[in-house]
């Protein structure tokens, strides 16, 4: 019988941060990319305080992840 091999460990979700950085991609988790990106828009005025969040369905087409991905 054959060992099974060691499964890799499982990173978390992640997409690379705004930067200007050519040498390494800075990377922080989706769901605090997400959140970011809510305040800015109310920070731009493309929001306004007091408003709606979109639902989680339209927030998942938006980002194109699933709700795990989504900041709670």
């Amino acid at each position: 019988m054959t060992p099974r091999p060691t499964p890799r460990p499982r990173r978390p979700h992640t997409r690379p941060r705004e930067h200007t950085c050519t040498v390494r991609c800075v990377r922080e988790p989706l769901h605090s990319a997400i959140a970011a990106r809510l305040c800015r828009r109310v920070r731009s005025g493309e929001d306004q305080v007091g408003d709606h969040l979109p639902s989680e369905a339209e927030l998942c087409a938006e980002f194109s992840t699933s709700r795990r991905g989504l900041p709670c």
